[in-house]
């Protein structure tokens, strides 16, 4: 099924003098409001002048139907990124039964004049679903029955990230008055959007550098003495000649390095290049950089600015993943299972499960997380990417090798009452700026949290099999009841709110100078410190990345844990026949091993007493059902629950 997304639409609407055809379909009349899926589209007719052809007759899908009725074009209000609102044509290839459309948006006649291009923006409203279409050209009249020749533009599917402007020389009508068709012809798509079709001359050259990274206080603005900053652009040819060369040129306050580009571009046509910049000194450089192009004839687009950064040492990096999951996200399991194989695999990595709508969740760590994702399951990769669970293992070789601009050395966390201590060194490996506005955060995450209201159940889309194999959740029911569900890798908090504590480090530091900071945070009643980490993560309030990360674990030095750090071992899991049990004791205690079924019924129970280091133990299997059970193994000092699978 597809899906109707809301979106923000950010429109380029020039005005040319000497347009032959001008047209941003403003000027439509009066729009009714239609119910579209759950909400509604203020619509309209045409333009004077312009018509159309439904050559396909087929009946929109339902949600469209009354917006669409018989027409094969018709225009839409949107609100752009200002808030303003603004008019566009809109053609769908969405229909039932499924057909291929034939929906012809035909022009006004207009007489192009000497170096006269059509140009107009055009956007697929799905990317799953991108839309396409083709351009004619008639000079015998506006009929769709006029439009013989071949088409003069092909597009098999249209982009769905953003406005793509189009451009077809109008080099061979010069003089004569033509009429131009818009077809959608796409099979089963989607929706597809036109605005600003124009008639235009083009300056002969003009070449716009129209985006460039890294910006200013991003982890891949920075570099060690001797290595490379890692430079990349994306440039526009807006001029009626093809571009087949220009040179990249880049301004540091003292000097200018030229880079050379070959390329092959005809008019509204984009390239991208990449290139080094050598780091050869230390600090903060301002960086200009633009494109030379001969004969250019327009300087106010060809150029960017940013700062870089030499360092005088490479930081040891620790990738940050944030999770967002929910217990009512039936596709959240997908999240747990790979953030547990990351830190299963990775242990140093610093983990963060951040709840939304349920017990778990810390309202300002949410609020901050739900602008930069898309949906749930999901997670950031230091703020800097937005990834499915599925990819954390390859994203995390991904970035291991980012640039941390500082090493974080995070020391044991101390109780003094019931405020927990946790002391950071921040060594810093470039100088910094105030507006960079570097600060800690303090993220306490725990593991095995448990609860028994209904709130606590797990919504489970995998169960039965049918969604595949995920780390045993497909052998439980559609909601896992919260007897058997221990969440890990929770956040109980984070100090200083999700941008982090103003203030915690200097506006100004220097490469090479140590800082440091102490959190005090108060420990809820509930949270049990052995069972948690203290999560550090360096934030650049400035680009908002978190740019490294350290954790320890927060359980005090003034207190044993009976169970040594990580010294819990259960294996195979899954298991057939056995599982082995493998733990370490720091002092005698006795241990009560037991499992739990998914009804909560307790399938096995063992109480041992006076155990004291290394410890064994197989526990029989064969007889136990396939599905997810709950083991915990109980101390004097506390309890540990794993979750492990049956599978015969």
């Amino acid at each position: 099924m597809k899906k109707l997304f809301l979106i923000s639409f950010s429109l380029m609407l020039g005005l040319y003098a000497n347009a032959q055809l001008a047209e941003t379909f403003a000027n439509v009349g009066a729009l009714n409001t239609v119910t579209v899926g759950s909400g509604s589209w203020n619509v309209g007719g045409l333009p004077t002048g312009w018509t159309q052809y439904n050559g396909d007759a087929f009946t929109p899908y339902t949600s469209f139907a009354a917006a669409f009725g018989t027409n094969a074009w018709i225009t839409r209000e949107v609100t752009l990124a200002s808030g303003a609102k603004d008019t566009i044509a809109v053609s769908t290839s969405y229909y039932t039964p499924v057909g291929v459309a034939n929906d012809w948006l035909i022009s006004p006649s207009f007489t192009p004049v000497a170096g006269s291009y059509l140009l107009f923006d055009a956007l697929a409203q799905d990317g799953n679903y991108p839309d396409g279409f083709m351009v004619k050209v008639s000079t015998t009249g506006g009929a769709y029955t006029n439009f013989t020749t071949a088409p003069v533009l092909t597009v098999p599917s249209e982009s769905a990230t953003g406005w793509v402007t189009h451009a077809i020389n109008l080099s061979a009508y010069v003089g004569m008055p033509i009429n131009i068709a818009i077809i959608n012809n796409s099979n089963d798509m989607y929706l597809l959007y036109l605005n600003n079709i124009r008639a235009t001359t083009l300056p002969a050259n003009d070449l716009s550098l129209v985006a460039s990274t890294p910006s200013a206080a991003s982890y891949k603005s920075y570099a060690t003495v001797g290595g490379n900053v890692s430079v990349q652009g994306l440039v526009k040819n807006l001029g009626a000649s093809t571009v087949t060369s220009y040179t990249v040129k880049l301004n540091d306050g003292t000097t200018t390095q030229s880079f050379p580009q070959t390329a092959s571009l005809i008019p509204y046509t984009s390239t991208t290049f990449s290139l080094n910049y050598p780091m050869t000194s230390t600090g903060i450089k301002p960086i200009k950089m633009w494109v030379e192009y001969t004969g250019d004839a327009i300087h106010t687009n060809d150029s960017s600015f940013s700062e870089f950064g030499g360092a005088t040492f490479t930081p040891v990096n620790t990738p940050v993943f944030e999770e967002a999951t929910g217990t009512w996200c039936q596709w959240c399991p997908r999240g747990a299972v790979f953030m547990d194989s990351l830190v299963k695999v990775h242990p140093d990595v610093v983990a963060i499960a951040v709840h939304n709508s349920d017990p778990m969740t810390v309202a300002t760590y949410d609020a901050g997380m739900g602008p930069l994702i898309g949906g749930y399951p999901s997670g950031l990769v230091g703020r800097k990417l937005e990834a499915d669970p599925s990819d954390f293992l390859t994203e995390y070789t991904n970035h291991l090798a980012d640039f941390g601009v500082a090493d974080l050395t995070v020391a044991q966390p101390t109780l003094t009452g019931n405020t927990l201590q946790v002391k950071v060194d921040v060594k810093m490996a470039v100088s910094t700026k105030p507006s960079y506005d570097y600060r800690l955060a303090l993220v306490v995450t725990s593991d095995d949290v448990h609860g028994t209201a209904t709130s606590w159940n797990q919504a489970n889309a995998y169960a039965g099999g049918a969604n595949g194999v995920m780390g045993g959740y497909e052998l439980l029911p559609s909601t896992v009841p919260a007897a058997l569900m221990y969440y890990d890798h929770v956040a109980r908090d984070i100090t200083g709110g999700f941008t982090g504590v103003s203030g915690s480090l200097p506006g100004t530091m220097t490469a090479g100078s140590t800082y440091s900071y102490t959190f005090n945070w108060t420990v809820p009643a509930g949270v049990e410190l052995q069972k948690s980490k203290a999560n550090v993560l360096l934030i650049s309030g400035l680009s908002g990345e978190v740019q490294n990360g350290k954790w320890k674990g927060a359980f005090p030095t003034s207190v044993k844990d009976i169970v040594a750090a990580g010294q819990l071992n259960i294996f195979p899991n899954p298991s057939n026949d056995y599982l082995n049990l493998d733990f370490t004791l720091n002092a005698t205690s006795t241990v009560t091993i037991s499992m739990i079924d998914v009804t909560g019924k307790a399938v096995y129970n063992n109480k041992l007493s006076n155990l004291t280091g290394n410890q064994g133990l197989v526990i029989n299997t064969s007889n136990l059902a396939n599905g997810v059970y709950s083991l915990s193994l109980q101390t004097t000092e506390g309890t540990i629950t794993r979750k492990v699978t049956i599978a015969h």
